[in-house]
């Protein structure tokens, strides 16, 4: 689990949901975990869902982030007007996203 920086992460995740290839959605998520280049879950997933996130991003060595707001909250962050608990980003597109994982 990585340490972040809101407002990078906000903007990243903004261009991400303009420019790039994405999927929302715990289940969506866990269906294509390949291939994927970061995964950012809210702080509203139960301690159980969360430690089998984990595990799988760490056998596919996929780097996660915690986000320390609501779904409710990260949903606006990815420009939608409902609740989102995970976000996988498989194609950054405009945005380098390598300051979020490298950290």
């Amino acid at each position: 689990m990585v340490e972040l920086d809101e407002k990078l992460l906000e903007r990243a995740l903004k261009s991400v949901a303009k420019t790039g290839k994405y999927s929302l959605g715990l289940r969506e998520t866990m269906k294509s975990l390949k291939g994927v280049k970061l995964l950012v879950y809210s702080n509203s997933l139960d301690k159980e869902v969360v430690t089998k996130i984990e595990d799988a991003c760490r056998e596919l060595a996929v780097p996660t982030i915690s986000y320390p707001k609501t779904s409710v909250s990260l949903g606006r962050m990815c420009d939608r007007p409902f609740k989102v608990s995970v976000m996988s980003v498989k194609v950054a597109g405009d945005v380098d996203i390598s300051p979020l994982i490298n950290k």
